[in-house]
């Protein structure tokens, strides 16, 4: 519900004693990855509980280092259950009952079909039951609050952030906890400034970000179902790319991970690639400057070692660009084929950056903004 601009909120504990470990640390950052905005942390008590004999205490003299005989499987273990722990939780519950039906009027004649960003929802396929909970390696996480928890009122929330101003940062009377309503319970009520999604449902007001939305369940789709991406269109005339040399070096050492998501290209010189090819969900969106921002947000990121946060990083990229844009007006028929793919995936409530997608206003939350 929070988030930090340290990291000083994250306590790690291995067999009860309190440890300053960079491999746990970079466990969580994992398991949060695109649940929080760059450049912000979450708050986290860790527990883990392990054979003594697989650890080494006498790291450091003060024992609060630690060294791992299994080091990728502690790490993967951790990110697994963390990550797991956060899209389970009752603050991310939205039963798919069923679909809202749309109180709107029929499409008017200049109603364009849904953009190439729609992809058909039979090809997901729905993530298995969490495998974390098949290791032996005791971990305790308890990132969900119960089904009754419910922020702080403004008034404990500032006694808080007296002591600690930045703990409570992210809370207030608008943020969203627990969506304990269905798509059917929805009433589409309009746009605002063709971006923001406002629906009812009984005495509340929910606002959703269309871009982030899409993103979102784009970005699930395309982890859930690598096959998506593994459609390509060639172009009928190859493009040249021109690129600072490290980009086009990178892009070179990491070919195959990109031509696995629907890139074809060759290296023509240094500072020059030659695209021949991508993905076909991306096909109407520019294909160079595609290809540059998906290599140079991965470049930023990776640090040579971490694969997945690589790829991880290219499919946000893709989402981003194949999702319905902020500023694009959605038709009755867009919204529900959107609306249809937020219920083929298990997760949307930030986008893969972290940004928030719904807002939620109970009805005396609304009347105070008149003064009611």
């Amino acid at each position: 519900g929070y988030e930090r601009s340290n990291s000083k909120g994250m306590f790690f504990f291995v067999n009860g004693r309190w440890v300053k470990d960079k491999l746990i640390h970079f466990a969580v950052t994992r398991g949060y990855h695109s649940h929080l905005l760059k450049g912000k942390y979450p708050a986290v008590a860790l527990h883990y509980q392990t054979d003594p004999s697989l650890i080494d205490v006498n790291v450091h003299p003060a024992k609060n280092e630690l060294r791992f005989q299994y080091e990728s499987e502690v790490q993967g273990f951790i990110a697994l259950s963390i990550r797991e722990a956060l899209r389970s939780g009752a603050w991310a519950e939205m039963p798919q009952s069923s679909l809202h039906q749309l109180q709107s009027s029929p499409p008017s004649p200049e109603y364009r079909p849904p953009s190439p960003g729609f992809i058909p929802a039979t090809s997901v396929t729905m993530p298995t039951a969490s495998a974390a909970t098949s290791h032996s390696t005791g971990l305790s996480v308890s990132s969900s609050p119960s089904p009754e928890y419910r922020p702080p009122s403004p008034a404990k929330a500032s006694s808080f952030a007296a002591s600690e101003p930045e703990l409570f940062s992210g809370f207030g009377e608008e943020t969203l906890v627990k969506d304990d309503v269905s798509w059917s319970q929805l009433n589409y009520i309009g746009a605002f400034a063709k971006c923001y999604l406002l629906f009812e449902a009984g005495n509340r007001l929910l606002a959703v970000d269309q871009h982030a939305f899409h993103e979102r369940i784009l970005y699930e789709r395309f982890t859930n179902d690598p096959k998506l991406l593994k459609q390509k269109q060639r172009l009928l005339v190859p493009e040249e790319v021109e690129l600072p040399a490290e980009q086009v070096a990178f892009l070179s050492e990491r070919a195959e991970l990109f031509f696995g998501m629907g890139f074809e290209y060759t290296r023509s010189t240094d500072t020059t690639v030659e695209l021949t090819g991508i993905p076909t969900i991306l096909k109407n969106r520019d294909p160079a400057e595609l290809l540059d921002l998906a290599s140079r947000s991965s470049m930023s990121e990776f640090d040579g070692t971490n694969i997945e946060g690589l790829a991880q990083n290219i499919l946000a990229t893709f989402a981003c660009h194949a999702a319905v844009r902020s500023g694009e007006e959605l038709g009755p028929n867009e919204l529900t084929a959107l609306l249809a793919e937020a219920s083929s995936v298990d997760f949307f409530h930030n986008c893969p950056h972290g940004r928030r997608v719904f807002r939620w206003w109970d009805v005396a939350q609304v009347a105070k903004w008149f003064d009611r």
